[in-house]
């Protein structure tokens, strides 16, 4: 289990405070991007010039004793070469196994955030907290995505007003989604 910990949640180690956690922070990235966009090093430091500066949720989460669990989906960063599964209900599922015990130790509070495609992977990881009679998450952030509730014909995205899977496929490279979400197992999820 500790193995699948590590896969799914590489950068635990880093805030991990057993009994003196406060908070346990759950995040999901958008569907191009991995787990480090939360933990990893501020890339743009200084305007992009020169160096790095470290992570800002990591540092705020180490001094108050957050335990952010980054989730690492198959099929990106380190876990390139496994297979993406098949949908965010899946991503959820996966990731809910291997942390729920951790994650609903001791009674912390526990919250989410997550961007885009992480928001409906968030949104089905609290259905499976709630199905299986934990509490809700304290917080909730979900940005840059609509919310998997809204009807079919109210969201927003033009693939759901008759658009060809290579006609939405131009239309996202607009928006400059990181090109990755094109190959073909993230593109089916």
């Amino acid at each position: 289990l500790r193995n699948t910990m590590d896969k799914w949640f590489p950068q635990l180690k880093q805030t991990k405070c057993g009994a003196d956690a406060r908070l346990r922070l759950v995040t999901f990235p958008n569907s191009g991007s991995a787990e480090n966009v939360y933990t990893g090093a501020d890339k743009t430091a200084f305007g992009g010039a020169s160096g790095r500066r470290d992570n800002e949720l990591m540092v705020w989460a180490k001094k108050t004793k957050v335990e952010v669990y980054a989730a690492q989906p198959p099929g990106r960063d380190t876990r390139m070469r496994e297979e993406c599964l098949p949908s965010a209900a899946a991503i959820a599922s996966a990731a809910f196994d291997v942390c729920e015990k951790d994650l609903f130790k001791g009674g912390v509070p526990w919250a989410i955030f997550a961007h885009s495609m992480g928001t409906w992977v968030a949104y089905e990881f609290c259905l499976l907290a709630r199905a299986k009679g934990h509490p809700a998450p304290t917080v909730l952030v979900a940005s840059g995505f609509p919310s998997p509730t809204c009807p079919m014909d109210k969201r927003p995205w033009a693939v759901s007003k008759g658009m060809s899977d290579d006609e939405f496929k131009d239309e996202a490279r607009g928006w400059s989604i990181n090109e990755v979400v094109f190959s073909e197992g993230m593109w089916k999820m």
